[in-house]
Protein backbone atom coordinates (compact mmCIF):
# COMPACT_ATOMS: atom_id res chain seq x y z
CA UNK A 1 0.00 0.00 0.00
CA UNK A 2 2.79 2.29 0.67
CA UNK A 3 4.82 1.75 -2.41
CA UNK A 4 1.50 1.86 -4.79
CA UNK A 5 1.01 5.75 -2.62
CA UNK A 6 4.41 6.67 -3.05
CA UNK A 7 4.23 6.04 -6.61
CA UNK A 8 0.85 8.15 -7.56
CA UNK A 9 2.76 11.43 -5.47
CA UNK A 10 6.17 10.98 -7.54
CA UNK A 11 3.73 10.64 -10.73
CA UNK A 12 1.47 13.48 -9.36
CA UNK A 13 4.64 15.64 -9.02
CA UNK A 14 5.65 14.92 -12.14
CA UNK A 15 2.87 15.88 -13.91
CA UNK A 16 2.17 19.13 -12.06
CA UNK A 17 3.77 22.81 -13.32
CA UNK A 18 3.00 25.88 -12.40
CA UNK A 19 4.23 29.32 -13.91
CA UNK A 20 4.15 31.68 -10.93
CA UNK A 21 6.82 33.28 -9.40
CA UNK A 22 8.36 30.22 -7.19
CA UNK A 23 7.74 27.79 -10.47
CA UNK A 24 11.57 27.03 -10.34
CA UNK A 25 11.63 25.09 -6.86
CA UNK A 26 11.65 21.28 -7.04
CA UNK A 27 8.81 20.15 -4.94
CA UNK A 28 8.57 16.93 -3.73
CA UNK A 29 5.36 15.15 -1.56
CA UNK A 30 6.16 12.37 0.26
CA UNK A 31 4.58 9.98 3.51
CA UNK A 32 5.80 11.41 6.95
CA UNK A 33 7.87 9.14 9.17
CA UNK A 34 7.76 8.85 12.59
CA UNK A 35 11.13 10.94 12.74
CA UNK A 36 9.16 13.79 11.04
CA UNK A 37 7.00 14.45 14.02
CA UNK A 38 9.27 17.04 15.55
CA UNK A 39 8.89 19.02 11.97
CA UNK A 40 4.96 18.18 11.96
CA UNK A 41 3.89 19.96 15.49
CA UNK A 42 6.35 23.05 14.52
CA UNK A 43 4.11 23.25 11.28
CA UNK A 44 1.22 22.88 13.18
CA UNK A 45 2.61 26.00 15.39
CA UNK A 46 2.45 27.90 12.46
CA UNK A 47 -0.16 27.49 11.62
CA UNK A 48 -2.22 28.12 15.07
CA UNK A 49 0.20 31.34 14.50
CA UNK A 50 -1.11 32.11 10.98
CA UNK A 51 -4.68 31.69 12.71
CA UNK A 52 -4.13 33.99 15.60
CA UNK A 53 -4.49 31.22 18.39
CA UNK A 54 -1.15 30.68 18.58
CA UNK A 55 -1.81 29.33 22.54
CA UNK A 56 -4.30 26.62 21.24
CA UNK A 57 -1.87 24.14 20.33
CA UNK A 58 -1.50 21.68 23.13
CA UNK A 59 -0.06 18.23 21.59
CA UNK A 60 2.94 17.20 22.02
CA UNK A 61 5.42 15.27 19.88
CA UNK A 62 4.83 12.23 22.12
CA UNK A 63 0.41 12.54 21.17
CA UNK A 64 1.47 13.10 17.50
CA UNK A 65 3.78 9.94 17.81
CA UNK A 66 1.60 7.65 19.27
CA UNK A 67 -1.42 8.42 17.59
CA UNK A 68 0.00 8.85 14.26
CA UNK A 69 2.76 5.86 14.39
CA UNK A 70 1.46 3.93 17.04
CA UNK A 71 0.00 0.53 17.18
CA UNK A 72 -3.51 2.29 16.39
CA UNK A 73 -3.43 5.55 13.77
CA UNK A 74 -5.35 7.86 14.02
CA UNK A 75 -4.14 9.87 10.99
CA UNK A 76 -1.79 10.22 8.43
CA UNK A 77 0.39 12.46 7.06
CA UNK A 78 2.70 13.85 3.84
CA UNK A 79 4.80 16.34 3.82
CA UNK A 80 5.87 19.09 0.94
CA UNK A 81 9.30 20.06 0.49
CA UNK A 82 11.01 22.66 -1.77
CA UNK A 83 14.69 22.36 -3.22
CA UNK A 84 14.77 19.81 -0.34
CA UNK A 85 13.61 22.29 2.76
CA UNK A 86 10.59 21.49 4.48
CA UNK A 87 7.79 23.54 3.36
CA UNK A 88 4.56 22.26 4.65
CA UNK A 89 2.03 19.64 5.25
CA UNK A 90 -1.12 17.55 4.93
CA UNK A 91 -2.71 16.34 7.87
CA UNK A 92 -5.65 13.37 7.00
CA UNK A 93 -7.99 11.34 8.47
CA UNK A 94 -11.18 8.80 7.29
CA UNK A 95 -14.39 9.52 7.93
CA UNK A 96 -17.40 7.61 6.66
CA UNK A 97 -20.66 8.82 4.62
CA UNK A 98 -23.84 6.62 6.04
CA UNK A 99 -25.97 8.63 3.30
CA UNK A 100 -23.39 7.65 0.67
CA UNK A 101 -22.21 4.53 2.16
CA UNK A 102 -18.49 4.65 0.95
CA UNK A 103 -15.80 6.25 2.94
CA UNK A 104 -13.79 9.04 2.82
CA UNK A 105 -10.81 11.53 3.84
CA UNK A 106 -11.22 14.68 6.47
CA UNK A 107 -8.23 16.53 5.60
CA UNK A 108 -7.50 18.40 9.22
CA UNK A 109 -4.98 20.33 8.58
CA UNK A 110 -3.17 22.14 4.98
CA UNK A 111 -0.22 24.36 5.23
CA UNK A 112 2.62 26.05 3.41
CA UNK A 113 5.60 28.23 5.26
CA UNK A 114 5.04 31.84 3.91
CA UNK A 115 8.38 31.85 1.88
CA UNK A 116 7.07 28.39 -0.54
CA UNK A 117 4.22 28.96 -1.45
CA UNK A 118 3.92 30.30 -5.35
CA UNK A 119 5.46 27.26 -6.18
CA UNK A 120 2.32 24.76 -6.30
CA UNK A 121 3.06 22.83 -3.36
CA UNK A 122 -0.33 23.94 -1.70
CA UNK A 123 -2.07 22.55 -4.74
CA UNK A 124 0.39 19.33 -4.51
CA UNK A 125 -0.05 18.47 -1.55
CA UNK A 126 -3.86 18.89 -1.80
CA UNK A 127 -3.52 16.62 -5.05
CA UNK A 128 -1.58 14.04 -3.30
CA UNK A 129 -4.49 13.67 -0.70
CA UNK A 130 -6.82 13.29 -3.31
CA UNK A 131 -5.03 10.55 -4.98
CA UNK A 132 -4.58 8.87 -1.95
CA UNK A 133 -9.14 8.67 -1.74
CA UNK A 134 -8.40 7.38 -5.28
CA UNK A 135 -6.22 4.51 -4.98
CA UNK A 136 -8.44 3.53 -1.75
CA UNK A 137 -11.53 3.88 -3.64
CA UNK A 138 -12.73 6.52 -1.35
CA UNK A 139 -15.66 8.67 -2.36
CA UNK A 140 -14.80 11.91 -1.13
CA UNK A 141 -12.49 15.04 0.13
CA UNK A 142 -13.65 17.15 2.60
CA UNK A 143 -12.31 19.97 5.02
CA UNK A 144 -12.59 23.27 6.63
CA UNK A 145 -12.03 27.02 5.82
CA UNK A 146 -12.30 30.28 8.09
CA UNK A 147 -14.71 32.44 6.98
CA UNK A 148 -12.20 34.89 6.52
CA UNK A 149 -9.61 33.70 4.62
CA UNK A 150 -11.23 34.46 1.65
CA UNK A 151 -8.24 33.91 -0.98
CA UNK A 152 -8.27 30.13 0.18
CA UNK A 153 -11.92 29.87 -0.21
CA UNK A 154 -10.75 30.98 -3.99
CA UNK A 155 -8.23 28.65 -4.59
CA UNK A 156 -9.98 26.30 -2.99
CA UNK A 157 -12.87 27.14 -5.60
CA UNK A 158 -10.59 26.57 -8.38
CA UNK A 159 -10.11 22.98 -7.64
CA UNK A 160 -13.52 22.18 -8.01
CA UNK A 161 -14.69 22.04 -4.06
CA UNK A 162 -17.37 23.94 -3.40
CA UNK A 163 -18.81 25.60 0.41
CA UNK A 164 -21.62 23.57 1.99
CA UNK A 165 -23.48 26.95 3.18
CA UNK A 166 -26.25 25.65 5.08
CA UNK A 167 -24.01 23.50 7.28
CA UNK A 168 -22.48 24.69 10.84
CA UNK A 169 -19.55 22.83 12.94
CA UNK A 170 -21.01 21.37 16.23
CA UNK A 171 -18.14 20.72 18.89
CA UNK A 172 -17.89 19.26 22.48
CA UNK A 173 -14.63 19.64 24.33
CA UNK A 174 -13.27 19.86 27.87
CA UNK A 175 -16.11 19.77 30.85
CA UNK A 176 -18.67 19.35 28.37
CA UNK A 177 -17.37 16.29 26.61
CA UNK A 178 -16.92 14.69 30.13
CA UNK A 179 -20.39 15.85 31.73
CA UNK A 180 -22.05 14.58 28.07
CA UNK A 181 -20.65 11.44 28.14
CA UNK A 182 -20.89 10.97 32.01
CA UNK A 183 -24.82 11.03 31.02
CA UNK A 184 -26.79 7.32 31.44
CA UNK A 185 -29.96 8.61 33.69
CA UNK A 186 -33.51 8.44 31.73
CA UNK A 187 -34.16 10.97 29.82
CA UNK A 188 -36.72 13.93 31.32
CA UNK A 189 -40.40 13.23 30.34
CA UNK A 190 -40.28 17.09 28.99
CA UNK A 191 -36.91 16.27 27.10
CA UNK A 192 -37.52 16.64 23.16
CA UNK A 193 -34.77 14.92 21.02
CA UNK A 194 -34.13 17.75 18.44
CA UNK A 195 -31.48 15.72 16.81
CA UNK A 196 -32.79 13.82 13.75
CA UNK A 197 -30.80 10.81 12.11
CA UNK A 198 -27.44 11.25 12.78
CA UNK A 199 -27.67 14.28 13.92
CA UNK A 200 -28.83 15.59 10.47
CA UNK A 201 -31.51 18.40 11.51
CA UNK A 202 -34.15 19.31 14.23
CA UNK A 203 -36.96 17.06 14.82
CA UNK A 204 -39.28 20.20 13.64
CA UNK A 205 -37.03 20.66 9.92
CA UNK A 206 -38.60 20.21 7.26
CA UNK A 207 -38.82 16.97 5.89
CA UNK A 208 -37.96 17.42 2.54
CA UNK A 209 -34.66 18.80 3.32
CA UNK A 210 -32.26 16.56 1.42
CA UNK A 211 -28.26 16.47 2.36
CA UNK A 212 -25.96 18.47 -0.13
CA UNK A 213 -24.94 16.04 -2.40
CA UNK A 214 -21.22 16.40 -3.74
CA UNK A 215 -20.96 15.61 -7.80
CA UNK A 216 -18.95 12.22 -7.69
CA UNK A 217 -15.27 12.71 -7.74
CA UNK A 218 -15.54 16.15 -6.69
CA UNK A 219 -13.65 17.71 -3.51
CA UNK A 220 -15.72 18.75 -0.95
CA UNK A 221 -15.69 22.13 1.70
CA UNK A 222 -17.38 21.27 5.31
CA UNK A 223 -18.79 24.43 5.46
CA UNK A 224 -17.45 27.95 5.87
CA UNK A 225 -16.86 28.36 9.10
CA UNK A 226 -13.77 26.50 9.96
CA UNK A 227 -10.89 26.19 12.25
CA UNK A 228 -7.65 24.10 10.41
CA UNK A 229 -7.30 25.62 6.81
CA UNK A 230 -4.56 28.48 5.82
CA UNK A 231 -3.15 27.38 2.85
CA UNK A 232 -3.19 30.60 0.48
CA UNK A 233 -1.05 30.88 -1.92
CA UNK A 234 0.40 27.83 -2.64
Amino acid sequence: MAASICGLLIMLIRIMTDKRENSSKRINVRPATAADVPLMLALIRELALYEREPAAVVATEADLLRDGFGDRSLYECLIGEADGEAAGFALFFLNYSTWRGRGGIHLEDLFVRPEFRGAGLGRALIAGVAAIAVERSLDRLQWEVLEWNEPAIQFYRGLGAHLLDDWRIMRVTGDALATLGAFVGARNPGDVDAVGETGRGAANAPAAVAEPRAVPGSLQVSGPVGIDEVEVAG
